[in-house]
């Protein structure tokens, strides 16, 4: 099987464009077995290799013998990347026992490696491979969406335990239908400014997911800050510092990573809608880059912004140079901005908002007497499990890393030719053996208070949602 990669080009100017990456070749000569079925017997000789690039269906190899280095394997192969071949090789460098061939082309073209051991029939493997990895950084990705409950005495937040966020691909259709492998980056937990732990893991049963937990020691609790629902104070968690590694391997499936720059702990800010409508609500330490351990330092919210001021020019008023237009694709996220608290948000969207409870809020019953705190956690463990076939799609720009000019990529979602698409499933009910739940409590001061609440899971996220079933009695208005 090979593995196929998508060269893809920046947005650019009418002018013909310049793509290009890096195949690394690695490998030695070998003593192998030579061996006769009609004797019974096995000599050691040299052993032959084959390596091969194919490019838009046009193919270029050589085959290495005794005295064959990385070096002699990439300057063969250079030769016949002539100017009628898709790929021009510009040079190789070599360290130790590996030679980086820098490769460009005028356009997006796909590529493939293969390699086989040519002589002795009897041995099978590869002297010689090349691999084919491209580095690139998404501006953020968002971990999850808290809603605001009603009552102004009631909270919304992550229960005091591990439960499944969303799970994540980053394309259906890898190289032209060949499979393709997660790598979960390992030890991904950050701590965000609310309290709560976010991990990234591969999804269980699933090759080509990776999933994002999220774990709180304390229950990090979003509080209501009105009577009625106020989606503009939904929070998003933001994880700022994504890394996706994607690399072939000859003759094997594609395996993608996902950590983050440089190996560091992972940079989650979480804000909410009113700020990302109005950046000058924003507090500077959320914008400013955020210091996550001694000499190790994140960029902040505002490097998701077109055009960041520097640190010593950011303002409140300002907002490190954001504007609402910046963060419009995330608030996108959450349908239930600016939608009465009466309008359920299956009606806005049936496949990624199912009612799994209902739930009363009260208030005191006479004045000077103490409100009623109704705090449960709220599951959907009684709710069939289910996946549905739509999804929820987040797109945002991204950066090259490791030397790339362009990245390789593999035949991803990708809404155009500098933005990266994420794709997350919708699942509600009990998902790998567990359930996902909330920590909610519903309460209000309003004397006399008494309603019921319908309540939402956002399958994509796996958080919680409010609205009313019908209008809120005299008592429970503001």
């Amino acid at each position: 099987m090979l593995a196929a990669l998508l060269m893809t080009a920046w947005v650019g100017s009418a002018s013909a464009q310049t793509v290009k990456g890096t195949a690394v070749i690695t490998g030695g000569e070998e003593l192998l077995p030579n061996c006769s079925a009609a004797t019974h017997t096995c000599t050691d000789v040299w052993g032959r290799s084959s390596l091969s690039f194919t490019v838009n269906g046009v193919t270029v190899s050589t085959v290495s013998s005794q005295g064959s280095t990385t070096a002699s394997m990439a300057s063969a192969l250079c030769s016949q990347m002539t100017s009628s071949f898709p790929v021009q090789c510009t040079g190789t460098a070599t360290s130790g026992n590996s030679t980086t061939m820098s490769l460009q082309a005028s356009s997006n073209f796909l590529i493939a490696t293969s390699c086989r051991i040519t002589f002795p029939v009897n041995v099978t493997g590869c002297l010689f491979s090349a691999s084919i990895t491209g580095f690139f950084n998404p501006t953020y990705q968002i971990l999850s969406i808290v809603y605001s409950p009603p009552g102004d005495r009631s909270s919304n937040g992550f229960a005091n335990s591990n439960s499944t966020g969303t799970t994540n691909s980053v394309g259906s259709n890898f190289a032209q239908g060949n499979s393709i492998t997660f790598s979960a980056g390992g030890g991904l937990f950050g701590q965000s400014s609310a309290g709560v732990s976010f991990g990234v893991s591969a999804a269980t049963g699933n090759s080509q997911a990776y999933s994002v937990t999220y774990e709180s020691g304390n229950g990090s609790q979003l509080l209501s800050v009105a009577q009625p629902i106020d989606h503009t104070q939904d929070q998003f968690f933001l994880w700022l510092n994504p890394q996706m590694t994607f690399s072939s391997r000859p003759n094997l499936s594609p395996v993608y990573t996902v950590t983050t720059v440089n190996n560091n702990p992972m940079d989650i800010v979480n804000v909410n809608a009113a700020g990302l409508q109005n950046p000058s609500l924003i507090p500077l330490s959320v914008l400013l880059p955020q210091t996550l351990e001694p000499g190790v330092t994140a960029p902040g919210l505002a490097s998701v912004c077109a055009h960041p001021l520097p640190a010593d020019q950011c303002t409140q008023a300002n907002a490190c140079g954001c504007v609402p237009s910046d963060f419009a694709p995330i608030l996108a996220q959450d349908p239930l901005i600016g939608v009465s608290e009466l309008v359920a948000p299956s009606q806005i969207d049936s496949s990624r908002f199912v009612l799994v409870n209902t739930q009363v809020l009260e208030g005191p019953e006479q004045v000077g007497a103490g409100p009623v705190l109704n705090s449960f956690t709220e599951s959907d463990s009684s709710v069939v499990s289910q996946t549905n076939t739509e999804s929820l799609q987040t797109s945002t720009s991204y950066t090259t890393g490791s030397g790339f000019d362009i990245p390789f990529l593999f035949t991803l979602s990708i809404t155009n030719t500098n933005s990266f698409t994420v794709t997350t499933s919708e699942s509600q009910g009990v998902q790998n053996g567990s359930a996902h739940s909330a920590s909610v409590t519903l309460g209000s001061d309003a004397v006399g208070c008494f309603e019921h609440v319908d309540i939402y899971e956002d399958t994509a996220f796996h958080t919680f949602s409010f609205a009313l079933p019908a209008a809120a009695p005299p008592e429970c208005e503001p």
